[in-house]
C-alpha cells in the first residue's frame, strides 16, 4: 500500500528530555506547510557523470498560527542544539501505532531557524530544522522510524496530537506602534496599507549545516498612503535610532508586547508620488544578540495573572 501523506506532528522540548521527561515543550498546532525532507547533499561528480553520494540533507520545516510569547521564548532556548524534536506522520495502515515516528535526538539533533512574523495579515513562527548526516548514518536513522513509540506530552498533544489549542492562536489586531515610545508612528487606520514585525534568526552554518546562532534580526515596516508634507518632515526629524514600543492584542484584555530601547534599530523612509499614489514607508531595522532580551509574563506584562510561560500574552524587552 502507498504511503500517507501528510505530517500530523512537529513537537520540540529541550534537548536531552523527549525521551525521559519531556520539558519546555511546544508543538506547531494550527498551521501550514508542514514537511519534511530527505535530499541528497553536494554529491561528487565522477568520470561518466555518475553522482557519489556521501551525505544526506535532513530538513524539517512548518508554519504556526500559534506563535505565543511562550513559543518565541522556547524558539531562542531551542538555538545551537538546545532542542529535541519529534515528527510524527499519520497512521500508516488500520493498525494501532502505524506512524512513522522521526526522533532528532543525541547524534541527530538538527539546528534550528526561526521567523516570527506578525503583519496586517497573520501573526504566525515558521520553524526550520536542519543537518546533514553521513549516508549509513541517515540509513540507520530512517530504520527507526516505524519502531519507535509516539512520546505524548501532558498539555501539549495528549488531547490532539498535533497540538492544535483554540487558546493559544494569535490573530492581527495592533494596540500600538510607537518610535520612540509615547509617539505613534502607526498612521490612522484608513491612511495604513501594509505593516509587519519580523523576529529572524541570522546563523552561519557548521560543517554539519546544523545552524549556529549569535543574532537575530528585528525589522518593522510600515506602509501609508496621503501623507502631507508636515508628516514627511515629522518623519525625517526622528532620532536615526529611535526607542519602540508594539503590542499585538490577544484574547480579551491580554496582548504581546515587544520593548526595543534606543539605539538598537536604525530607521529610514521613503516617499513615492506617481499617477495612482501618495505613498510613504518607513522601517526599522537591526541585529541583536540572541542573550540581550528578557522575557516577563503574567500582570502588567499582557498576560492572565496566574500566566507564568506567556501562553496567555507577555512582555519581550530588548536590553
Amino acid at each position: 500500500m502507498d504511503g500517507i501523506v501528510g505530517l500530523q506532528q512537529i513537537l520540540a522540548c529541550d534537548a536531552g528530555t523527549l525521551l525521559t521527561t519531556p520539558a519546555g515543550a511546544v508543538a506547531m498546532g494550527f498551521g501550514k506547510d508542514k514537511a519534511f525532507e530527505e535530499t541528497d547533499f553536494e554529491p561528487q561528480t565522477v568520470y561518466g557523470n555518475i553522482k557519489l553520494v556521501d551525505f544526506k540533507k535532513l530538513l524539517v520545516s512548518g508554519l504556526s498560527s500559534q506563535p505565543t510569547m511562550f513559543m518565541l521564548k522556547k524558539s531562542f532556548d531551542f538555538l545551537n542544539g538546545g532542542g529535541d524534536l519529534q515528527v510524527v506522520t499519520p497512521k500508516q495502515n488500520a493498525s494501532t501505532n502505524s506512524e512513522d515516528v522521526m526522533q532528532f535526538v543525541g547524534d541527530y539533533l538538527l539546528g534550528l531557524d526561526f521567523e516570527l512574523s506578525i503583519s496586517q495579515d497573520v501573526r504566525t513562527m515558521k520553524w526550520i530544522w536542519e543537518r546533514i548526516l553521513e549516508k549509513a548514518a541517515a540509513l540507520t536513522f530512517k530504520d527507526t522510524w516505524d519502531s519507535a513509540s509516539i512520546v505524548s506530552v501532558a498539555g501539549v498533544t495528549d488531547t490532539d496530537i498535533e497540538g492544535k489549542n483554540y487558546s493559544y492562536r494569535r490573530a492581527p489586531k495592533m494596540l500600538a506602534m510607537e518610535a520612540p515610545q509615547g509617539t505613534s508612528i502607526a498612521l490612522v487606520d484608513y491612511q495604513r496599507l501594509e505593516r509587519k514585525l519580523t523576529i529572524k534568526t541570522k546563523p552561519i552554518k557548521n560543517d554539519q549545516k546544523q545552524s549556529l546562532t549569535n543574532l537575530y534580526t528585528v525589522t518593522l515596516e510600515i506602509a501609508g498612503t496621503g501623507q502631507q508634507v508636515a508628516d514627511l518632515v515629522t518623519l525625517a526629524g526622528k532620532a536615526e535610532t529611535p526607542s519602540v514600543l508594539i503590542k499585538e492584542g490577544n484574547a480579551g484584555a491580554y496582548y504581546d508586547k515587544f520593548v526595543i530601547p534606543a539605539y538598537k534599530l536604525g530607521i529610514g523612509n521613503e516617499f513615492k508620488i506617481g499617477d495612482d499614489k501618495r505613498e510613504s514607508r518607513i522601517k526599522l531595522e537591526g541585529d541583536i544578540n540572541i542573550f540581550a532580551h528578557s522575557f516577563a509574563y503574567g500582570t502588567n506584562n499582557g498576560g492572565a495573572a496566574d500566566d507564568t510561560t506567556g501562553i496567555t500574552g507577555g512582555t519581550m524587552t530588548i536590553v
